[in-house]
């Protein structure tokens, strides 16, 4: 083990969020872009000038250069497990972006891969590294909100028919997996940071505004491990969107979340804290108007988990947290019946 060495970093795919984790690799003094590819082989070499890299026919290629220590897979969510279990068995470590597969063989491919290669796999879910989300979580996993009764979360969101129409893999089950797995994702792995892992799901599921083989609109009621129930809706059908927000309440008071900004803090006797955040991003209507600083932060603590030999804050395990859940509230929705995990 090397501390502190600097890591060569592949990115499989050139869509639009392949441009944060290029800006991150920069960023970073310990990581550099050894090279990209993808399916269009004109946007793999428009991506590579304009961040100064190089550009490769296939995955197969870029993934077998001895400099790629670290593949960031950048593609559509219905090819993240094959293309995360083929980086695994070319003896890459993996970022892979959320979410990190749409089935349960898929997850449990990935979980075989890492373990026979002994490869180290983080799943992008950038929003855990919100001041205000560590914080609190910091405070219930101190015990000092009390147990949790009620959790529920709204996402609102609202996606233009364009933004469907803009690529053909979204909105599709296979590729894009539903609302749900696209926009939701980074709500219910928040969900599960905050309050725990779920029991049990009742869901519908609706595609009520959007041209699309998906759901554009979830509804569910969540059981808890720790004996809290909670619901949650989300949506992409909404008109104009709004942020998405967390009322959690617990015995020693209430916690209202909109994005990474607290706007209710009724807690007796701890102090609400001062965060300061970006709050002119509106990702609920905007896709990509977001800040790369979570991102950031993410990726450097995967580069120091390998550093220290340890597991990152969204290691594989995490990652697969939310996937079960969505997966669940699928099933529930498609069978009419409480689904227990």
């Amino acid at each position: 083990m090397i501390k502190n060495k600097t890591y060569g970093f592949g990115i499989i795919g050139c869509g639009m969020i392949s441009g944060v984790h290029a800006e991150v690799i920069k960023a970073l003094d310990n990581a550099r872009l050894v090279g990209v590819c993808s399916n269009s082989p004109e946007k793999a070499a428009a991506f590579a000038e304009k961040h100064g890299t190089a550009c490769y026919p296939d995955a197969d290629t870029l993934l077998a250069l001895p400099e790629v220590e670290i593949a960031v897979i950048c593609t559509p969510s219905g090819t993240h497990a094959e293309l995360t279990v083929k980086a695994l068995r070319a003896g890459c470590h993996v970022l892979v972006e959320k979410p990190l597969a749409l089935t349960e063989d898929g997850l449990a491919a990935i979980a075989e891969a890492a373990r026979e290669t002994g490869r180290t796999v983080s799943v992008v879910s950038q929003q855990r590294f919100s001041p205000a989300m560590q914080r609190i979580h910091a405070l219930i996993t101190e015990g000092k909100l009390g147990s949790l009764l009620l959790a529920d979360l709204a996402m609102p969101y609202h996606r233009d028919p364009s933004y469907y129409e803009a690529v053909a893999w979204r909105g599709t089950k296979a590729m894009d997996g539903g609302e749900l797995f696209n926009q939701g994702v980074h709500g219910v792995d928040l969900l599960l940071y905050l309050c725990g892992d779920v029991k049990a799901v009742s869901a519908a599921c609706r595609t009520l505004v959007h041209s699309i083989e998906a759901e554009d609109t979830t509804v569910a009621t969540l059981e808890f491990a720790n004996g809290a129930i909670g619901t949650l809706h989300s949506t992409t059908a909404i008109t104009p969107g709004y942020p998405r927000r967390f009322t959690l309440h617990f015995t020693r008071g209430t916690i209202v979340i909109d994005d990474d900004h607290i706007v209710v803090w009724d807690i007796p006797d701890i102090p609400r804290p001062e965060i300061t955040v970006d709050t002119a991003r509106q990702a609920h209507r905007d896709p990509m108007a977001f800040s790369i600083d979570y991102h950031l932060a993410g990726t450097a603590d995967m580069l120091a988990a390998l550093d220290e030999g340890r597991e990152p804050l969204l290691s594989l395990s995490e990652g697969s947290r939310a996937p079960r859940v969505i997966i669940a509230i699928y099933r529930a929705a498609a069978e009419g019946a409480r689904i227990l995990l």
